[in-house]
């Protein structure tokens, strides 16, 4: 959601907790002044679809599975019949959270103290919507105190 729609305006959250207060199942609602909103969800106690779908007024763009490194997305729009566009693999056959690792390890050795790719300005934007998140689920960590 940050990536196309940026830092969220409005964040609603709830979750499962356990009783060591560990979130077990959050959902989340995210909105933004221009009228967009996103829905997330996520659990560690249940198995979870990796899917995403994005929808605008010109059609849909369904990410079957693993959204976080897709191989191929499906394209609706009116009055035409689906397209499945097939991205390839990764590069260097990178896949999963992998392509975050291997920049790190390009800008580190390049010197630099941040991606161009996520700025560390886009990575606070992200944090601050997870703590909000933490905040409203009631999920507290020894650093919070």
């Amino acid at each position: 959601a940050h990536l196309l729609l940026g830092e969220p305006d409005r964040i609603q959250a709830d979750a499962l907790l356990s009783p060591e207060g560990v979130d077990l199942n959050t959902g989340m609602l995210l909105g933004w002044e221009s009228g967009a909103t996103a829905l997330l969800s996520c659990s560690i106690v249940g198995h979870h679809p990796t899917a995403a779908t994005v929808i605008g007024t010109a059609g849909r763009i369904d990410l079957p599975r693993d959204f976080f490194h897709p191989d191929h997305f499906v394209l609706h729009r009116p009055g035409k019949e689906p397209e499945t566009v097939t991205s390839g693999p990764g590069p260097q056959g990178l896949s999963g959270m992998q392509y975050e690792a291997a920049e790190v390890m390009r800008a580190v050795l390049a010197g630099e103290t941040e991606s161009p790719l996520v700025p560390l300005e886009g990575s606070l934007a992200v944090m601050r919507t997870l703590d909000a998140v933490r905040d409203r689920i009631g999920v507290r960590y020894p650093a919070d105190r």
